[in-house]
C-alpha cells in the first residue's frame, strides 16, 4: 500500500468516507493531501524503504480496543518515540514499532509480539481509566479494579481519572493507557535488544565509523571476523550496555592481549558509563556484595551451593525492591559474566551484576546487603530453595 492509499484509508476510517468531497484552504481535500505528501516525500520514502535491522524483526502491539480509535494515533507516536530513544540509548538502529488490530483478543486487551513470536499474554487495558501503582495498603484506599502491573508485576489498580489527585497524594505512580503499553514495549525491547543485532546491522554500524576512522575499522576487521564482533556487541546490549561509543569499543578490542577476556576488557573500559545509570545521588552506588570466599567456590560449584545461592540472591533482591531500590550485585570480574547469565534465569528483569574492576575509584559503594559464604554443613543438608536452576556456564 502506498502512503497516499494509507492516508486515504485512515481518513475513511476516522473522518468519513465522504471526506474527498470536503474542501481545505479552498482546495479539494484529496488534492490538499497529495500536495502535503509530495512536500514530505523524501523523508517519507527514506523511512519507508530504510532496511530494518535483523531481517525486518519488529515489535508489534496487537490490541482489540472496541470503540476507542482515539488511542491509536497517540500509541503509534509513542512506539516511534520509544524505538528512537532506545536506538540512541543502546547505539543500534531499531525499527519503528507496529500496531495491529486483532479481533481475536478479548475486548480491551493487548499483547506484544516480537517478529512472529508472541512475548506477552493478553493484558487488560482500560482506555477511560489510569493505572495506579503502589503498595496494596495504599491501593486499598482507591476505587477501581486490582490488576498486576503488566511490566514489572507490581501491585496496581485501574482507577477512574477523577481519582488521580487522590492517588498522587498517596504517592502512587500513575500511567495513562498509552503509557502502560509504551512502558512494557520499552522493557521488552531492552530485554531483547540483542535480537535486533545481526551481522548486517553490525556492518552498517562499522561503515558509519569508517566514514571518520577508516584505519580503525580496517584493523578491527582484519583481526576479528564479523560474527565475532557481532557476538561481542550482542553480549553488551544483552546486559543493557550501550554500544554508542563503537570507536572506543574497537580500540579496546584491538588492545586486548591474547588470553584476556574480550568482553571483560571492554566492560572495564566502559565502567563509568555502565555505573552511571545505577548511581543514586551523585556518586553513590547501592550494592549487594557477594563474599569473596563464596565467589572462589563458584568456579567449581556444587549443585547444593547453587540452589542455596539462588534463594539468597532472590531474598536479597526482594528486600531491596520492597524499599524501592534496584538490586545491583557486585562480584569479581572472573565470575561476573557467568553469574549474570545464571541469575537472569531466576531474577526478574535483567539482573545488574557489576565487577569491582568496573567501578571507578570516585564512586562510593554502599553495601546494603552481603551474601556471606555458605558453611559446609548447610551444603550437606540444604533446605530446598525456590526454583530449580542449572549452574552457570
Amino acid at each position: 500500500m502506498s502512503w497516499h492509499d494509507a492516508i486515504a484509508a485512515m481518513f475513511d476510517r476516522w473522518v468519513s468516507p465522504d471526506w474527498r468531497d470536503l474542501s481545505v484552504d479552498d482546495q479539494p481535500a484529496e488534492q490538499w493531501v497529495e500536495q502535503r505528501l509530495a512536500a514530505h516525500a523524501p523523508r517519507i520514502q527514506a523511512a519507508e524503504y530504510a532496511p530494518a535491522p535483523s531481517a525486518g524483526l519488529r515489535l508489534t502491539v496487537e490490541w482489540n480496543l472496541v470503540g476507542n480509535p482515539r488511542l491509536e494515533l497517540p500509541l503509534l507516536e509513542q512506539l516511534t518515540l520509544v524505538c528512537g530513544h532506545l536506538g540512541q540509548e543502546l547505539g543500534l538502529p531499531l525499527p519503528s514499532g507496529a500496531l495491529l488490530v486483532n479481533p481475536e483478543l478479548p475486548e480491551n486487551h493487548y499483547r506484544l509480539r516480537l517478529g512472529r513470536q508472541i512475548v506477552t499474554r493478553p493484558q487488560p487495558l482500560r482506555p477511560d481509566q489510569i493505572l495506579a501503582i503502589s503498595p496494596p495498603e495504599k491501593l486499598g484506599q482507591l476505587p477501581g479494579a486490582v490488576a498486576p502491573d503488566p511490566t514489572y508485576g507490581m501491585p496496581s489498580k485501574w482507577i477512574p481519572v477523577s481519582a488521580r489527585s487522590r492517588a498522587e497524594r498517596l504517592g502512587c505512580m500513575i500511567f495513562d493507557p498509552v503509557g502502560v503499553v509504551a512502558t512494557q514495549v520499552t522493557e521488552i525491547a531492552r530485554g531483547n535488544a540483542r535480537l535486533f543485532l545481526d551481522d548486517r546491522c553490525v556492518q552498517r554500524l562499522l561503515s558509519r565509523v569508517a566514514d571518520t576512522r577508516p584505519h580503525l575499522v580496517e584493523l578491527a576487521q582484519q583481526r576479528f571476523p564479523l560474527p565475532r564482533l557481532t557476538e561481542l556487541l550482542a553480549q553488551l546490549v544483552e546486559e543493557r550496555v550501550s554500544i554508542l561509543d563503537l570507536p572506543r569499543i574497537l580500540h579496546v578490542a584491538l588492545d586486548c592481549q591474547p588470553g584476556h577476556n574480550l568482553l571483560t576488557s571492554v566492560r572495564q573500559s566502559l565502567g563509568a558509563q555502565i555505573c552511571a545509570s545505577h548511581l543514586v545521588y551523585e556518586r553513590k552506588l547501592n550494592c549487594i556484595v557477594l563474599d569473596p570466599r563464596l565467589l572462589e567456590r563458584l568456579r567449581q560449584p556444587a549443585p547444593e551451593l547453587l540452589r542455596l545461592l539462588e534463594g539468597k540472591m532472590i531474598e536479597a533482591a526482594d528486600r531491596l525492591a520492597e524499599r524501592g531500590l534496584q538490586p545491583t550485585f557486585v562480584c569479581s570480574a572472573e565470575v561476573r559474566h557467568a553469574l549474570s547469565r545464571w541469575a537472569s534465569r531466576f531474577l526478574r528483569g535483567t539482573p545488574v551484576v557489576l565487577a569491582w574492576s568496573e567501578i571507578p575509584d570516585d564512586i562510593a559503594v554502599e553495601r546494603l546487603e552481603t551474601i556471606e559464604d555458605i558453611p559446609a554443613p548447610d551444603l550437606r543438608h540444604p533446605a530446598k530453595p525456590p526454583g530449580n536452576t542449572p549452574a552457570p556456564s
